[in-house]
């Protein structure tokens, strides 16, 4: 029999900081019975709520699994320090979002391993859900406990811990592994992880044993299984095989990357050589224009979102990004939906993308120099030069920019004699950068040293530390990647307690050494990465494979995996960009050691002949897969232009555009309001915990599914003309809230009402709507005070109903009350004698109050009771406050109101 543990959460809600990460209500959160399915996969992501709802792969996955009638997906992730503090002191289990349900009671565990300082959060969450830590440690009845993500390219710090690691693409990966723990007949571990071990891409820590040599260098790695030798990464051929995810989770606080999301391709070939996700993302796959622009419209339609992101490593070379910008900004500019790029090089940028981006909002732009000198830039494969950086921000300023974020790094390869950097001398350069940018009043942030001293450390490292790990985390290491949380004495003690030094993770290398992940193949070819540190200490360029010839990196077979490039002419956001190829070079793949792909080692000659014949076949292409759609995607996307010109079975994506690229793209109007309608809602349940600052959020994404024509102000940055009433306190409940729409149309009030009603989330009620004057006074300036409940059974203690009655009949012959108020400006004595009208005893354990507004702040029930029936400070939060009506000076503001049937 499952057991949820719903109820005794919501008791630990009114105590964390924020309660709303909690809640697993949001709108797109999927709901199944448990009972009804096969399999349960918890995904389990060791962040914060904020940083884990802004991850996109773990949406996808979400809506994979949750599509299979047999697979009920939930979120867990971790709980920041108050929670995991009160779940300790009250034996609780950590559980998932959607149900409750404990780890333990989960088939699938599957973590995403995004950085390394999160490790010792995925212990803490293997800890509270009640799962043994080390994977030889757990039966046949435990989850099966996987992990997936950049750092699973090297997971042996981890791989103690883990059943089994997913290298690479997780869509199809995802789908095959359900499979396998679906046929397992539930007895030997063992039988699971072998059947796992047969599938592509998945990889199996216990079937390999690494040898270290006295000087605790690896001197091999044993396979144990002789089918499980090698383990190369999960490629996803096409990405429009799948979707993004039809109805994505909308949190209700606000998260780190708080906007829509389509992924527009996957994989770079820029060969950024400091870029992990560049070479282990390969090769690079581009989704179709044409659904780009599908996909995105269906979402925003689902979402309500006021931001739409097209995402990748490098969105401005996607090859249609400035037909798929252009068709986006003109279809969402006026409803004020901003697109934003979120990762754009200095090379791809365009007066055509900036132009487009600022018709509604000036979204925030970042770009990576990384390096100061010109010769640092070739070293790391940067291959833009000065001018373009400065080109680029004379754009940004004269399209109106006026901040732009620099990326810079410190402590590169050959930056000074020493390749590494130690902490104290990375201090000492921050503060240099510190005090001269001060001078101009150039914001300066930077990374904690001692935060890179460890990213150094697990990137690098090797199984010895998994037992640093647990030391670590059992000393207290959490969120080791927060400046605030990071302590570094725990981790030093843990390093000396294993008898490790930091220093030999932290060394160069010789290129004969036997890596820790040597025995995982990431798709890149060792000769080639050979070759490129090479072409680096040289301080020489490799070509960029999607434009020019290939490089040979390996991640490609030329049959089914290769580059998909969408292309159009002068689609691309560089002007140097977009330059046709008629042929692609000539191959020339030397035959490498036994053992390599066999792609790897056939005759150059052979696969250019191949490679020939297929070319002829497909021309005139211009790119390696080109769509034979590209000519057309102009005329199918733009509404109302002329169709190119698709003789020559390729088009220029600048007839697109406006024909003087300089020329401004027209800004989005702002609309006036034509009706103001005043709303009567009750915010009650989960939404209670939904916070004042995220109500005009909630509100407005869902007046944007419900396609309300909402009004915005003017200026720079508009916002949705909604006017709430006072706010009321996180974590009370009300029958009686306030807040004032302005419409651009006119609609009737129960119109208005019926479509909220059905966008807003549970426990957001609408009751009412009525229409008002748009010069009609505030909803706070007709406030008189308020009629609450409060409910004392919530608290651990509740008071004897007889000391209850003795308080209340002591307020009421008291002439005077002074209690505390708190507010951010300090605490002040009140008269509650003066500020509350009435107090009576409602019930058993319910007291009844109506407290007054006055000019100085209004006083919340919970001092007032604190004093009254002393309770412990502790216990204020757990009261159960319900507000039952907002007392207005003369007569209600609902006549007229369209009422509930």
């Amino acid at each position: 029999m499952l057991r949820s543990y719903r109820e005794a959460y919501e008791r630990l809600l009114p105590l964390v900081e924020k309660p709303g990460r909690y809640l697993g209500n949001e709108r797109g959160a999927r709901r199944k019975d448990l009972g009804e399915v096969r399999l349960r996969f918890a995904l389990a992501f060791p962040e914060v709520y904020e940083i884990a709802q802004s991850h996109l792969g773990l949406q996808i996955l979400y809506d994979i699994l949750n599509r299979r009638p047999d697979v009920a997906a939930e979120r867990v992730y971790a709980p920041w320090p108050d929670l995991e503090a009160l779940l300790r002191a009250r034996s609780l289990p950590l559980v998932s979002l959607e149900s409750h349900l404990p780890l333990v009671d989960f088939h699938v565990v599957g973590f995403s391993l995004q950085y390394e300082l999160t490790y010792t959060n995925l212990l803490t969450m293997l800890e509270l859900g009640g799962i043994p830590f080390r994977a030889a440690a757990r039966g046949p009845a435990h989850p099966l406990v996987i992990a997936g993500g950049p750092c699973a390219f090297n997971p042996e710090p981890l791989a103690p811990f883990l059943d089994a690691v997913v290298l690479g693409d997780g869509e199809e990966a995802v789908g095959d592994l359900c499979d396998a723990v679906l046929a397992w007949d539930g007895r030997e571990r063992h039988d699971l992880l072998r059947a796992l071990a047969a599938l592509p891409g998945i990889y199996v820590p216990a079937f390999f044993t690494p040898r270290q040599q006295p000087d605790g260098t690896i001197a091999a790695i044993d396979p144990l299984e002789p089918s499980h030798v090698t383990v190369r990464k999960r490629v996803l051929v096409d990405l429009d095989r799948f979707a993004p995810p039809e109805n994505p989770v909308v949190p209700h606080v606000s998260v780190v990357h708080d906007r829509a999301s389509v992924e527009v391709m996957r994989g770079c070939v820029k060969g950024c050589r400091f870029c992990q996700a560049g070479y282990v993302y390969r090769p690079l796959r581009e989704r179709n224009p044409e659904r780009v622009v599908a996909q995105a419209t269906e979402l925003m339609r689902r979402t309500g979102y006021e931001e739409l992101s097209l995402l990748s490593l490098s969105t401005g070379d996607y090859s249609g990004v400035n037909p798929v910008l252009k068709t986006l900004m003109d279809r969402f500019a006026p409803e004020h939906v901003a697109v934003s790029l979120p990762s754009t090089r200095v090379d791809a940028l365009s007066p055509q993308i900036l132009e487009e981006i600022r018709r509604v909002r000036k979204t925030g732009f970042t770009l990576a120099p990384e390096a100061g000198t010109q010769r640092l830039r070739d070293v790391i494969q940067k291959e833009y030069r000065e001018e373009e950086l400065l080109d680029a921000a004379r754009l940004f300023a004269d399209l109106g920019w006026r901040s732009l974020k620099l990326y810079f790094m410190i402590g590169l390869p050959s930056e000074t004699e020493a390749d590494q950097l130690t902490v104290e001398e990375t201090r000492v350069r921050q503060g240099l950068l510190r005090r001269q940018l001060g001078r101009y009043k150039i914001e300066f942030r930077w990374h904690d040293a001692e935060l890179s001293f460890l990213e150094g450390i697990f990137s690098r490292g090797d199984r010895r530390l998994a037992d640093v790990l647990e030391t670590a985390q059992r000393g207290g290491a959490r969120f080791d990647g927060w400046s605030d949380h990071c302590r570094m004495d725990v981790w030093r003690d843990a390093l000396a307690a294993h008898g490790l030094d930091a220093a030999f993770y932290l060394r160069r290398r010789p290129l004969a050494e036997q890596l820790p992940w040597d025995h995982l193949d990431a798709g890149l070819s060792r000769r080639f990465l050979l070759q490129d540190l090479a072409r680096a200490v040289e301080g020489v360029l490799t070509p960029d494979c999607s434009i020019e010839r290939c490089t040979y990196c390996g991640a490609c077979d030329f049959e089914a995996v290769r580059n998909i490039d969408h292309h159009l002419e002068g689609a691309k956001g560089g002007d140097h960009r977009g330059q046709g190829i008629s042929r692609w070079a000539e191959l020339a793949i030397p035959r490498e050691e036994e053992g390599r792909p066999a792609w790897e080692t056939r005759a150059w000659h052979e696969i250019r002949a191949r490679v020939a014949a297929r070319a002829a076949a497909r021309a005139p292409r211009p790119r390696v897969d080109a769509d034979p759609s590209a000519a057309l995607l102009a005329a199918r996307l733009a509404d109302g232009t002329a169709p190119l010109d698709s003789g020559s079975g390729e088009g220029n994506a600048e007839e697109w555009l406006d024909a003087v690229p300089s020329s401004l793209a027209p800004q989005a109007a702002t609309q006036p309001g034509v009706e103001r309608v005043r709303l009567q809602y009750r915010k009650v349940g989960p939404a209670r915990f939904i916070g004042t600052r995220e109500l005009t959020t909630v509100f407005l994404r869902a007046a944007r599914r419900a396609s309300l024509p909402i009004a915005f102000s003017e200026g720079h940055h508009p916002l949705p003309r909604f006017s709430f009433g006072p706010a009321l306190p996180l974590g009370f409940s009300s029958d009686d809230e306030y807040v004032d729409l302005e419409l651009t149309e006119r609609l009737a009030p129960e119109v208005v009402m019926a479509r909220l009603g059905v966008e807003l989330p549970a426990g957001l009620e609408p009751r009412a709507v009525t229409e008002i004057p748009r010069s009609a006074a505030s909803i706070e300036s007709g406030i008189a005070g308020f009629l609450y409940e409060v409910d004392l059974a919530a608290l651990d203690a509740p008071p004897d109903p007889a000391a209850v009655a003795a308080g209340v009949a002591r307020f009421a012959a008291a002439e005077a009350f002074p209690v505390r108020k708190r507010s951010r400006r300090g605490d002040r004595a009140v008269d509650a004698r003066r500020a509350v009208r009435d107090l009576v005893v409602a019930g058993p354990q319910r007291l009844r109050l109506e407290v007054l507004v006055e000019p100085e702040g209004t006083l919340k029930p919970g001092p007032l009771l604190g004093v009254l029936l002393d309770l412990p400070p502790d216990a204020e939060p757990l009261l159960r406050v319900h507000k039952l009506a907002t007392r207005f000076h003369g007569s209600s503001p609902d006549r007229q109101a369209a009422r509930p049937a």
